[in-house]
């Protein structure tokens, strides 16, 4: 064991976060854990985690779930696509595996299993001695050995596992991939890191010769995409709202969302009003722009609000792959949603859309 791995797990002992899924050595648990927390906020998992384990404690409970259920549990954390290829792998463990984890390889071919995903779950449950490479990882690595490469580039991580293949802890490598993730997350941090308390200092390069604000080097992320949108909130003569939920593969599947279409122009509804007809609607005049941004777009929203005054359904619902249905506001509120949705029936409120910039009608 190096001096830098000996120092590195006696920080980690004395200064670790108390996290649910470290109390448990079950591979299913942990790997749901490690699928909540890509891309997400630690203090945004713990009650998800808490709530999902409790409703689907192994991989039979979730292999026999709905998927609609395993969504609605998955609501706040976002990429819901996590969820949906969790649910798939947990059926096939399940149904090819008896539930049992099969060896690494068999578990890299699940659906959403990448590299990191196996290395964390495998090095924490089994200890297979592999070193799990997050992006806490490659900043400490890229810190620690002054890498001069882009941390966002392929090299960067062939670098870190070569750089730090002699430090991985045998005997526990779980707890060292741990380690330098809370190191990452606590002290080696992207801006002004904590160099003063890290246990890894004394052999850092770039604490040693002053580069630890140059890295590590970072390529420009590719912007998102600005995207017009148009957005119907219909109701019908009740008051209920026309929701539809997408089929099939592809952008927010699975979740239920007003109808909405992307653009060519900067006047979303009018482009849509000619495309899909809203001769069975009438527009209340009521309207309100908003903007959401996903990682690969920019959705630039024009909102309006119609009332569906006829009997049946409109011209192009049964032409749709898509399920539609009329849902009650407060029904509207169980089902499982994307975050930009739960931002339109905000502004629709209890009586409609609330226009932004439009004059009272007693002034």
């Amino acid at each position: 064991m190096t001096e830098l791995t000996e120092r590195l797990l006696a920080w980690f002992q004395r200064h670790q976060r108390a996290l649910p899924w470290r109390e448990t050595a079950d591979p299913y648990r942990i790997w749901v854990s490690e699928v909540m927390l890509q891309q997400t906020r630690v203090e945004a998992v713990i009650l998800k985690y808490q709530q999902f384990v409790e409703s689907f404690p192994d991989a039979a409970a979730l292999a026999s779930a709905d998927e609609e259920e395993v969504l609605g549990l998955w609501q706040g954390l976002g990429y819901y696509s996590r969820a949906r290829r969790l649910h798939q792998a947990a059926q096939i463990l399940v149904h090819e595996h008896a539930g049992r984890f099969p060896d690494y390889q068999g578990f890299r071919g699940l659906p959403g299993v990448g590299e990191y995903t196996a290395d964390a779950v495998y090095s924490i449950a089994f200890g297979r001695p592999v070193l799990a490479v997050d992006g806490n990882v490659l900043r400490v690595g890229a810190r620690l050995f002054c890498l001069e490469v882009d941390i966002l580039s392929a090299r960067a991580k062939k670098a870190v596992r070569s750089a730090l293949h002699d430090h991985v802890a045998v005997n526990q490598p779980g707890v060292f991939n741990q380690a330098l993730m809370d190191l990452g997350s606590a002290v080696c941090v992207p801006r002004k890191p904590r160099c003063e308390g890290c246990p890894a200092a004394f052999c850092c390069e770039a604490k040693l010769t002053g580069r630890t604000d140059e890295l590590p080097i970072r390529g420009a992320p590719s912007r998102p995409r600005p995207t017009p949108v148009a957005v119907w909130v219909i109701r019908d003569r009740e008051g209920h709202l026309l929701l539809r939920r997408r089929r099939g593969g592809g952008f927010l599947q699975g979740l239920w969302e007003f109808p909405w279409w992307e653009t060519e122009s900067s006047d979303a509804a009018a482009e849509t009003e000619g495309a899909y007809g809203s001769g069975a609607l009438r527009l209340t005049g009521r309207q309100a722009f908003h903007e959401y941004t996903f990682s690969h777009k920019q959705w630039l929203m024009d909102i309006r609000e119609y009332v569906f005054d006829s009997d049946g359904e409109l011209p192009w619902m049964p032409k749709s792959a898509e399920d539609y249905a009329w849902v009650s506001e407060s029904g509207w509120a169980n089902l499982p949603t994307a975050t930009a949705f739960r931002s339109v029936f905000a502004f629709a409120g209890a009586s409609g859309i609330l226009a932004i910039g439009e004059e009272d009608d007693d002034g």
